[in-house]
């Protein structure tokens, strides 16, 4: 593979940024790493975090479950995730609100939130303790990727989000509308860290025309800043498999991905998949 510089038509990252960065927490110290994580990401880009924990209650219409001394429990609980989320944002050295909820469901509680105020960026780590956090390897985590509408980044792995966009990120493209936006945010994350691109284009067909991923990619990095050193890539295998073999092998820090195509974006099957089997940190958009 060879690095190919392409001249920018117009330079689209230089207005790139994650300004209002949603950080999902069950207040364990796994996910104070995430916090820290989107901390950088916030100086860099001189945004703000909004430190979200959803305090999960009984279902409202059971009897009793806020009377006596179980009301006296509850508002114990809430005093005290605002304390640590307060620590939390004390520490970090960035803007930072903080917002604690009661719900009955900590994955409907967070997709309300997305919805209603909708981030630049949503990061969560993949594990943890209780709560939210406990199914972040399942359901709260797939829910995230198949509904929200804002990006979502995953943190995985020991390697600080800093040092990983600094080296390689591997994006999945399929040239489709939705997979362009995967390129334009890695193109600004790499342009902002000073990292390098490898495009993994995975055409969904190409028999007639060969030569035609070659054409679309071209189109498409020109968009990119033209310093971005970028190489790329054209494979005929499923997408995550192709992806998972050039994360091993370029041994990438980020993974950058799209939901999927139109008319198939509301499950988010492939990306919901892609989250699950990749080992480094993935940012589906």
């Amino acid at each position: 593979m060879q690095v190919t510089p392409f001249a920018s038509a117009f330079d689209a990252v230089r207005t790139f940024g994650y300004r209002d960065i949603l950080v999902p927490t069950d207040l364990s110290p796994v996910s104070d790493g995430a916090a820290d994580q989107a901390a950088v990401l916030a100086r860099r880009f001189g945004g703000r975090l909004t430190l979200f924990h959803a305090l999960e209650f009984p279902d409202h219409d059971a009897p009793h479950w806020a009377f006596g001394d179980r009301a006296a429990v509850w508002a114990e609980h809430d005093r005290r995730a605002r304390e640590q989320l307060a620590a939390c944002a004390s520490r970090l050295g960035v803007p930072c609100q903080t917002v604690v909820v009661h719900a009955g469901s900590a994955a409907v509680a967070l997709l309300e939130r997305i919805a209603e105020v909708p981030p630049d960026l949503v990061v969560m780590t993949t594990h943890g303790r209780g709560g939210l956090a406990h199914l972040l390897l399942g359901s709260v985590a797939e829910q995230v990727v198949r509904k929200s509408a804002s990006p979502l980044l995953c943190v995985k792995g020991d390697l600080g989000i800093g040092r990983a966009l600094s080296g390689c990120t591997v994006v999945a493209m399929d040239f489709s509308d939705e997979s362009d936006a995967a390129l334009d945010h890695a193109g600004g994350l790499a342009d902002a860290f000073g990292g390098q691109l490898v495009v993994v284009a995975t055409p969904r067909e190409t028999r007639e025309h060969p030569w035609q991923p070659y054409s679309l990619a071209e189109q498409r990095l020109a968009t990119l800043a033209h310093h971005i050193p970028v190489r790329f890539l054209v494979d005929t295998a499923p997408q995550r498999a192709a992806v998972a073999r050039v994360v091993k092998a370029e041994r990438a820090g980020l993974v950058v991905a799209a939901r999927g195509r139109a008319g198939v974006r509301a499950s988010g099957a492939e990306a919901a998949a892609m989250v699950r089997n990749t080992p480094c940190s993935v940012l589906v958009v």
